[in-house]
């Protein structure tokens, strides 16, 4: 019997800033990165407005005058993240060797052939849904379903602090045939406006096409994604970032920065700085060092032509300090922008060639009072 869970703390950031300060309670919230200009969090009072993450704030002020901003606390998010990933890791064991796989907030979790029933199911993710509130002091919602994809897309049925079983292919039509084309996993405002222009309102109205007609309009991989995904039909797996002998190749994080991009060199460079000390929480968290840095930029070039850039450094040495991911990924930041002109939408920054063991160099030799 295949069973994939998916579960996902309701609002990570501005939970978290609510959880910490009573006056934020109630209130509708943001959260913002650094000097990003684009939303990382709402509250669910702020999303009643409709305001949502990667939205320009510019544009939340105007559905929500009363918006509050909150600058990040990324230290405290990590400290939350590494929490959360330990109570799952901690179910994980239960079942060996069984895996989990996650960002910082979210996790998919593969139950096949470890439970016979969905009220089994069902009873796990509220037992798990119960750990993290009471190790986190959050709320969290999980999907329970045949697949994965479906698992993820019902974790997100019912928030906040919602539990939704789909348990096949007719009941995932039920669910979600009826909501806009937005709410398909992987759908953005591009790929939305682009389904609009032809008609396409819904996810329903997205699974009565034909795939040629969707490969014609997308393009191989993404019409074929749209008309399998509608349709509920899903064979991926639950990859494990996370197993009892399982070491990540990497571990990366990105952020939008400005929907229609920006050239303002420190706004990006300071997005950076906070996304590199988020890769390096959870380097330290899980006892990694790494070997490799990589900066992931998409934007416009000087000719106005949307560009996925990747570039990479490889140091002599393993480290798991942040300092060193965020200076090699921010030289090749600045040369890139300096050739190219680039008008970056979204930063990214990856920590690759991961070990478990570090390598002693002269500089930190020093820190073992060897030299």
């Amino acid at each position: 019997m295949r069973v994939i869970m998916h579960v996902d703390i309701d609002s990570f950031y501005a939970s978290i800033e609510q959880r910490d300060n009573l006056r934020l309670r109630g209130l509708p919230i943001a959260v913002r990165l650094g000097k990003s200009e684009v939303i990382a969090s709402a509250s669910y009072e702020a999303k009643s407005f409709g305001v949502r993450s990667e939205m320009d704030i510019s544009d939340a002020a105007l559905l929500c005058p009363e918006l509050q901003l909150i600058e990040a606390d990324l230290e405290k998010y990590a400290e939350a993240s590494r929490i959360f990933q330990q109570t799952c890791i901690a179910r994980c064991r239960e079942f060996e060797p069984y895996s989990v796989s996650g960002i910082p907030e979210e996790g998919w979790f593969d139950y096949t052939d470890k439970i016979e029933s969905w009220e089994e199911g069902e009873e796990e993710a509220k037992s798990l849904k119960t750990d993290i509130r009471n190790n986190t002091g959050l709320t969290s919602s999980a999907g329970v379903a045949y697949a994965k994809i479906p698992a993820k897309m019902a974790s997100d049925y019912d928030k906040p602090d919602g539990l939704t079983i789909v348990r096949n292919r007719e009941e995932f039509a039920s669910l979600f045939h009826d909501k806009g084309a937005r709410d398909l996993f992987g759908v953005g405002h591009a790929i939305e406006k682009r389904l609009k222009a032809l008609g396409i309102q819904t996810i329903g109205d997205i699974a009565k096409q034909s795939p040629d007609y969707l490969v014609e309009h997308f393009k191989t991989v993404r019409g074929t994604y749209l008309y399998l995904i509608s349709r509920g039909i899903d064979e991926w797996e639950v990859n494990p970032s996370y197993s009892l002998a399982h070491i990540p190749k990497s571990i990366g994080r990105g952020k939008t920065v400005r929907r229609r991009g920006t050239k303002n060199f420190d706004m990006i460079a300071d997005v950076l700085r906070e996304l590199s000390r988020q890769v390096g929480a959870s380097l330290r968290g899980n006892g990694y060092y790494f070997k490799t840095a990589t900066v992931e930029i998409s934007g416009f070039n000087s000719y106005g032509k949307r560009i996925r850039l990747s570039r990479n450094r490889t140091f002599d040495y393993h480290t798991n300090d942040w300092r060193d991911l965020y200076d090699a990924a921010v030289r090749m930041l600045y040369n890139e922008s300096n050739q190219q002109q680039i008008s970056v939408i979204k930063i990214g920054v990856r920590a690759g060639k991961i070990t478990q063991e570090q390598q002693l160099t002269l500089f930190n030799l020093r820190d073992y009072k060897v030299l």
